[in-house]
């Protein structure tokens, strides 16, 4: 059971930290809508959340209280090892160099501003004078106070709820930046992608329309015989690498949709 200071006791501050019940109460919606053997699991209202919850500008005015910097540096390193592990067992044909770039790009804090308004944070934030007008906008304070609250829930709750957390509220953009990690190029991305499956090379198909000097191309891509998808752009090059996207989102998005591997592969 963690003890908090007696200070917390003070009404005016107590009267704030009550918020923390409706960011508890997101966590636990979030935890009944994964499907998860954790659905009934309960978050702790008086614990260690009002820390992750209670900005340095606020620990400045009242000395006594702790602020959430050491649970932001905590969280901070649980989010980052969820992700590494979700990403290395979901997508085999990355290189190490494009997990890094992938991960990077997920646990940005810069991001963690929108995704902690799903948890109801601004508004459950402690923020001294100095921030307290315009704190709960600063992405900086939000992000900090996002990776402080599931360095929270990693203390109190164990890794397997904070995995369950993380990876909802970060799933879909995971999703998205694994099509182009660092910028990656498209086409070697679905090439390689391939590769693992023992898939023969894509196929691309150009054909253009208008004059010279206002020319449109058009790339359709196909996979030992099916057609994955198409694009167009101003060079043979972008249209080939609209066509790659397209291909790569309806193979990595459709959970059943299967190409046959080439006949003598590995």
């Amino acid at each position: 059971m963690i003890i908090l200071p007696r200070s917390w006791e003070q009404p005016e501050i107590s009267a704030l930290a009550t918020s923390a019940d409706t960011v508890a109460t997101r966590i636990e919606q979030i935890l009944n809508s994964a499907n998860s053997p954790l659905a009934e699991h309960k978050i702790a209202r008086d614990g260690l959340l009002r820390v992750a919850l209670t900005h340095s500008s606020f620990s400045a005015e009242n000395p006594s209280l702790p602020s959430n910097e050491r649970l932001e540096f905590l969280g901070d390193a649980v989010i980052s090892i969820i992700v590494a592990n979700y990403i290395y067992k979901k997508y085999p044909e990355l290189a190490e160099g494009d997990l890094a770039k992938l991960r990077a790009a997920v646990v940005a804090t810069s991001l963690f501003s929108t995704i902690s308004e799903k948890l109801a944070i601004p508004e459950a934030l402690l923020l001294g004078q100095g921030e307290f007008e315009k704190g709960r906008s600063k992405s900086s304070i939000l992000g900090d106070a996002f990776e402080a609250v599931i360095g929270a829930i990693y203390i109190e709750n164990g890794l397997e709820v904070a995995e369950v957390i993380v990876l909802e509220l970060l799933g879909d953009l995971i999703e998205k930046e694994s099509l182009n990690p660092g910028g990656y190029n498209f086409k070697s991305r679905l090439q390689e992608y391939l590769a693992t499956k023992g898939i023969d090379a894509p196929l691309y198909r150009i054909s253009f329309d208008s004059p010279d000097h206002d020319r449109n191309y058009y790339a359709e891509v196909w996979v030992q015989g099916e057609h994955l998808g198409g694009g167009q752009g101003k060079s043979k090059k972008a249209a080939e690498q609209m066509a790659a996207q397209v291909a790569l989102e309806a193979l990595l998005g459709s959970k059943n949709r299967t190409i046959p591997e080439t006949k003598g592969a590995d």
